[in-house]
């Protein structure tokens, strides 16, 4: 009687103890799914805020360039009617000083006014393209920087959004170890108690 006594009891020890096991085993699964969760769901935010700084980073930066454009135009604009006016005095003078020398504007006179009048329309011409092509770098910078941001949003959306897929799986491995646990913590329990009837 004392042996058959000390085997329930060993039986149950076991039961009991493999249920514990099981419970505690359930739970440190459920604690680290839970802290995985969590460290996915901190990425996902840090992928959107700093996306969203990239973004806005990189959208100053386009302002910027378009602000650098219309300087560029507006630069190339001023020394454009400085050039023009000076271009007008020059010919005013040159044509003051023939006409008070008692030169006519004929032959090479006019030549002479026809090629500085030519050489100060083709200096305009010149300060217009560098001026066009100044604000053309600007505005193509600007452009980059707006696909710039329009990626960093759309990487750091992407990324949040797998992150949080992952902090979704964990809960789930989370909440599935918490029920794979007490469904062995019951099979112990089943496997002690049949092993007890199994003694009688």
């Amino acid at each position: 009687m004392g042996e058959t006594a000390a085997m329930i009891a060993l039986t149950v020890a076991q039961g009991v103890a493999g249920a514990v096991g099981s419970i505690q085993e359930a739970r440190a699964e459920r604690q680290v799914a839970e802290a995985n969760a969590a460290a996915a769901e901190s990425q996902a935010a840090w992928a959107e805020q700093t996306a969203a700084l990239e973004a806005q980073n990189a959208r100053r930066q386009a302002e910027i360039a378009d602000m650098s454009a219309a300087l560029a135009k507006k630069d190339a604009a001023i020394k454009r009617s400085k050039h023009d006016e000076e271009a007008r005095r020059l010919l005013a003078s040159q044509t003051a000083r023939y006409g008070a020398a008692g030169v006519t504007l004929t032959g090479t006179p006019l030549e002479v006014m026809s090629a500085s009048a030519l050489e100060a329309e083709y200096d305009s011409l010149l300060i217009d393209y560098e001026g066009d092509l100044e604000a053309w770098n600007w505005e193509n910078q600007a452009e980059g920087y707006r696909s710039q941001a329009t990626a960093a949003e759309a990487t750091g959306a992407s990324t949040a959004a797998a992150n949080r897929s992952m902090a979704a799986i964990n809960r789930l491995k989370g909440a599935q170890a918490g029920r794979t646990g007490y469904v062995k913590a019951g099979a112990s329990l089943l496997t002690g108690a049949t092993k007890l009837l199994n003694t009688q």
